[in-house]
């Protein structure tokens, strides 16, 4: 995996990528954030902004095999409506939970020649978010857009604090079409075991595609860990008439550990829940 770099720290990017191919250019090996951490209470929020959730026409599961290359989905495609008139320019992006930004990354596919930009949001020691803005176009101007409308850095020297709900940028529709797939916002949830640093979270980089099976350092689904609130919103999506009522994911807590059932399998995804 080719990585142009924008901004970057403390975390091993390529583990964040569902393609099963090669990595260079990798940054130094991560360091935690320093916190103090906000409390983490009530769930995610939905990562849509309220003023443009009309504007969400479908959803792709997580758990979806195979996914590329054999891979599995780790996380939810959120799609906006990019081809039924009226078109918004753009979706706002908003914090599920609040935390550190810990990377801004533009990473470039070169199976397809298309790049997306990756936000990593590390709300404790255990827990991150990853939002990738994939407007999937070749379009320079939309693409110089969408690097304009990242609202977060990881630039400085110190991790920035986001709070839940603050902007974290806005995804480019682009007004031609993609050139593949469809744009969409790409939201997943990892778990980093509490005994694993992340300097070992960086040693376990080659395990891009392992599903919750492996017990390793692992993506889970973002209704594990989604308000109420929320998890009505990924509902209301699903029920569209346009949408392909294709399932997400019913996640429970069993014995102390998180287990979502997809519509392929059931996956082991995490400790230390609650029943």
């Amino acid at each position: 995996m080719k990585l142009q770099r924008l901004s970057a720290r403390l975390f091993p990017l390529c583990l964040l990528t569902t393609l099963l191919v090669g990595c260079n250019g990798l940054p130094s090996v991560p360091v935690e954030a320093p916190g103090p951490y906000p409390v983490y209470t009530g769930g995610f929020d939905f990562p849509i902004a309220a003023e443009h959730q009309p504007h969400i026409i479908g959803l792709k599961a997580f758990g979806i095999v195979p996914w590329g290359n054999e891979a599995v989905h780790n996380g939810i495609d959120i799609i906006p409506n990019y081809q039924k008139h009226p078109i918004p320019n753009e979706i706002r992006i908003v914090a599920p939970a609040g935390g550190f930004v810990v990377a801004v990354e533009e990473i470039v596919n070169p199976n397809v020649d298309l790049k997306w930009i990756l936000v990593v949001i590390q709300v404790n020691p255990r827990i991150l978010i990853t939002l990738s803005f994939e407007p999937q176009t070749d379009n320079d101007r939309v693409w110089q857009k969408q690097k304009d409308r990242i609202l977060v850095s990881a630039a400085g020297p110190l991790p920035e604090h986001i709070s839940k709900g603050d902007t974290v940028g806005y995804l480019q529709i682009p007004p031609e079409g993609p050139t593949r797939g469809y744009p969409h916002i790409d939201y997943r949830v990892l778990i980093k075991p509490e005994a694993m640093t992340m300097q070992q979270l960086w040693d376990q980089q080659d395990l891009i595609g392992h599903n919750c099976w492996s017990r390793l350092p692992t993506f889970i689904c973002p209704l594990a860990y989604s308000s109420l609130e929320a998890r009505q919103d990924f509902q209301k999506i699903i029920a569209l008439p346009d949408d392909p009522a294709e399932p997400l994911c019913d996640c429970a807590c069993k014995g102390g550990i998180t287990v979502c059932r997809t519509p392929f399998n059931e996956s082991i995804c995490g400790e230390g829940c609650s029943d």
